[in-house]
């Protein structure tokens, strides 16, 4: 029993040494399988490697080529859209870029925002076209009037002077035209040293050119209700001359109770047949007012005769009844 007990003990271990041998021949197999199979994979990522950088480099001499050398994709032409009147030389002078330059190596962006740098410019878009067009599409800020500023020798209707837009925001004018040469002038006495592209600030600003907006509106198709000048006299007040020459001054608050108030004098006077001169709508209760004399001409109003004087009412002319009941509301 002891002697079968051996042997069979020297079976076991001899079997598990074979195993074991059978074990470590199979895992050095593996490794190996699996050292050549990530060498394989290796082998491919270098090779697909060199093939897209080959790849890249090939089409980017191509492209260079034929987009950059090849003078065909040039800019040769500039097409601005504007609502303004930008020229083509100024675009090339604001953004740089000349004739010839290489069409596809242009940053648009970069050009776009050299364009909405410039104070007149409010939005800008730039596109190729190809083989050799660079178009630009531009919404520009529209001057609303001319400023003038007696302390800083600052005059309308020349170059180098400004223009201010509807939000006061002011643009030196580089070239006057026709367009510009029919605008109004806003005079203004106080105010910081103007510079192209600030914002002036100040109430009297704003109330000059909300007067301008709301006029257009209260006014739409009357040549002669065009205003020429518009001049802040007070820090509470402004005075607007008009086509006609008719003056009238406005308070900086309520412009919309003024305007319906001139609108409805204007129309009385229109019916007794006589002309204004001056209308002070300061007062919501009874506005003076002063009409030109029919041997007069326009340019005459400082000279024409107050008919609705504050005082010594006795001595006035008799007006018509709508045009007392108009001035001289409950």
């Amino acid at each position: 029993m002891r002697r079968r007990g051996n042997r069979f003990k020297a079976r076991t271990d001899r079997d598990r040494a074979l195993h074991d041998f059978d074990l470590d021949v199979r895992t050095r197999r593996l490794n190996r399988q699996r050292s050549r199979a990530s060498l394989l994979w290796l082998m491919r990522i270098c090779l697909a490697v060199v093939i897209v950088a080959t790849l890249g480099a090939s089409l980017r001499w191509i492209y260079r080529q034929v987009f950059i050398e090849d003078t065909e994709f040039r800019v040769q032409r500039f097409m601005v859209e504007s609502d303004g009147d930008i020229s083509e030389s100024e675009v090339s002078e604001i953004t740089g870029v000349a004739m010839g330059s290489p069409l596809m190596s242009i940053d648009l962006e970069a050009v776009c925002r050299r364009l909405e740098a410039v104070p007149s410019v409010r939005s800008a878009k730039v596109e190729r076209e190809l083989p050799g067009t660079l178009k630009f599409s531009i919404l520009e800020n529209q001057p609303l009037a001319w400023l003038s500023c007696p302390p800083h020798g600052i005059r309308p209707y020349a170059e180098g002077g400004y223009l201010l837009t509807g939000e006061g925001l002011l643009m030196q004018c580089s070239r006057s035209s026709q367009l510009h040469r029919a605008l109004p002038v806003i005079e203004v006495f106080q105010i910081p040293p103007p510079a192209d592209g600030i914002q002036i600030p100040g109430d009297g600003i704003k109330v000059a050119l909300l007067l301008l907006k709301q006029n257009e509106e209260a006014f739409p198709a009357m040549a002669d209700m065009l205003p020429q000048s518009v001049r802040l006299k007070t820090p509470f007040s402004l005075s607007c001359r008009y086509a006609n020459n008719m003056e009238v001054t406005y308070g900086l608050k309520d412009l919309d109770r003024a305007l319906k108030d001139l609108k409805l004098i204007m129309e009385v006077a229109r019916n007794v047949g006589k002309k204004l001169a001056t209308v002070n709508l300061l007062a919501s209760r009874n506005i003076p007012v002063t009409y030109f004399q029919a041997e007069e001409q326009p340019r005459a109003a400082l000279r024409a005769t107050p008919v609705l004087p504050l005082a010594a009412p006795d001595s006035l002319p008799v007006a018509s009844p709508k045009l007392s009941s108009i001035l001289n509301r409950d």
